[in-house]
C-alpha cells in the first residue's frame, strides 16, 4: 500500500494564514548547512518572494563551494562575515 503524501488542507491554509500576516521574513539555516537547508531556505526565499514578500537569508557561517551555483546563493547573508548586515 502507498503512503498518501499529500499535505492536509488545514496545514496549507495555517500556513498561506501566517504568511498573508506578515510582510517580510529572515530565514536562517542551522550551523555548517549543508545542501538540504540551503536548497530548502533559497526555495522558500523564491516562493516568498514571488507572492511579493521580502526575506533575508542568513546562514552563520560558511557552506560548501560546490553548492555556491545554486539560484538565489548570492544574496544569502554570512553572520561571520557580515554581522551588521545580517
Amino acid at each position: 500500500m502507498e503512503a498518501d503524501s499529500r499535505v492536509p488542507k488545514k496545514n496549507i491554509q495555517d500556513f498561506e494564514s501566517f504568511i498573508s500576516q506578515y510582510n517580510s521574513f529572515c530565514i536562517v539555516m542551522h550551523v555548517n548547512p549543508d545542501g538540504d537547508a540551503i536548497g530548502s531556505a533559497l526555495g522558500l526565499m523564491h516562493f516568498l518572494n514571488n507572492i511579493g514578500k521580502e526575506t533575508v537569508v542568513i546562514t552563520p557561517n560558511d557552506y560548501p563551494a560546490f553548492l555556491q551555483w545554486l539560484p538565489g546563493q548570492e544574496k544569502v547573508y554570512n553572520h561571520l562575515k557580515e554581522k551588521y548586515k545580517s
